[in-house]
């Protein structure tokens, strides 16, 4: 079964930092003592890492002199120190292809410097001296949680935990959830400018996603029913056909009330699959 490795949280932080005014007032928020401005920023985000669908969440180049990556995390994940390096020879990589030069032959003062940052939104409690296992090298990653100000830092952040909480509310649909989110950030100035200047990208990406969510939560639920009837193998299998079918059609109606009472109410989803003839 495919996961789904990007949440809405993940898009509303690409979207956010894809813009070089938002960027601007990250990196002041990581250096406020430094002077600079949009021009200074390139933005060096890897979009399609090794092929394998993996992405980073924000890489930037400052004054061609230092490279900064930037990871949000909602769940800790041991590997991140090893995933961060891996971004970072892969992204210096393309700099120096860029120029023509590899590492055998780039000079010094051709290598930027780098630093690593983590924005973590979770409630799993981590060491942030120590965060990652003894690898035998130790990287300098700054774990960032709490920041007592209105930084662009610190509003993501206030986002996250306001997503969460509605994310686990029962009886609301997506549409709903979603709305709620966006109207909560912007009554406590959390990202407003930003909401409301792409509030209709930001609307949709999160109820896609918000949808994927249920689509996958439903998916398990009847691959269960079917697994214990029909063996688990055809069970899967057929479960995931019709669900996909169901869902597909109740989100090309923008059914997203019936969607909800579905995957929340198993008797409500086997009579929809009835009416529905799947």
């Amino acid at each position: 079964m495919t996961k789904i490795n990007r949440t809405a949280r993940d898009t509303v932080f690409s979207l956010l930092f894809s813009q070089q005014r938002y960027q601007l007032e990250l990196y002041k928020a990581l250096h406020p003592e430094e002077e600079i401005n949009e021009d200074d920023i390139e933005c060096i985000t890897l979009t399609n890492f090794l092929l394998r669908g993996m992405y980073n969440d924000l890489g930037l180049l400052i004054k061609n002199r230092l490279m900064v990556f930037v990871e949000a995390q909602t769940r800790w994940d041991k590997l991140l120190d090893v995933r961060l390096v891996a971004y970072w020879i892969q992204t210096l990589y393309a700099q120096l292809s860029s120029y023509d030069l590899t590492l055998h032959d780039a000079r010094d003062d051709q290598i930027p410097n780098v630093e690593f940052y983590v924005v973590y939104t979770g409630n799993e409690p981590i060491d942030v001296n120590n965060p990652f296992p003894d690898r035998g090298v130790r990287l300098n990653v700054r774990i960032i949680k709490d920041i007592a100000d209105h930084s662009i830092v610190s509003q993501y952040i206030s986002f996250s935990h306001i997503f969460s909480k509605y994310q686990k509310m029962e009886g609301l649909t997506s549409l709903e959830k979603v709305q709620k989110i966006i109207e909560e950030c912007i009554e406590n100035d959390i990202l407003t400018d930003f909401l409301k200047e792409n509030e209709s990208e930001v609307h949709r990406s999160m109820i896609s996603l918000f949808d994927e969510e249920y689509i996958q939560k439903a998916r398990d639920n009847i691959a269960k029913r079917e697994g214990r009837e029909e063996g688990l193998k055809e069970g899967l299998k057929e479960g995931q056909e019709r669900i996909n079918q169901l869902y597909r059609i109740l989100m090309s109606e923008g059914n997203h009330e019936l969607l909800n009472k579905c995957i929340q109410n198993d008797d409500v989803l086997e009579s929809t699959l009835k009416d529905y003839e799947l």
